[in-house]
C-alpha cells in the first residue's frame, strides 16, 4: 500500500512542476513579445517621438510663416444643392 500511495504524489509533484514550467514559459513569451512588438514600433516610426532643437526650430519657422503669409487652403466651395422655392 505504501508504494501505491507514494505514487500519486509523486505523479502530482511532477504535474505541478509541469504546470510551473509551462507558466514560466509563458511569462516569458509574454516578456519577448511585448519587448519584440515596442523594437518594432518604434523601428516602423523612427524619430517620431524625439525631436532635436533643429527640427524644432524649422517648425516654429514654418508654423511663423504660415500664419503671416496665408499658405492654408479654404476648402471649395459650391452653391447649395437644395434650394427652397418662395411663393
Amino acid at each position: 500500500m505504501s508504494a501505491a500511495s507514494a505514487q500519486p504524489s509523486s505523479r502530482l509533484a511532477t504535474a505541478r512542476q509541469r504546470a510551473e514550467d509551462a507558466k514560466a514559459a509563458l511569462a516569458t513569451g509574454a516578456i519577448v513579445l511585448f519587448s519584440t512588438t515596442g523594437v518594432a514600433v518604434a523601428a516602423a516610426h523612427p524619430g517620431h517621438h524625439k525631436a532635436t532643437s533643429v527640427q524644432q526650430e524649422s517648425q516654429d519657422d514654418t508654423a511663423a510663416t504660415a500664419s503671416l503669409g496665408g499658405g492654408t487652403i479654404a476648402p471649395a466651395t459650391s452653391p447649395p444643392v437644395a434650394s427652397t422655392s418662395q411663393s
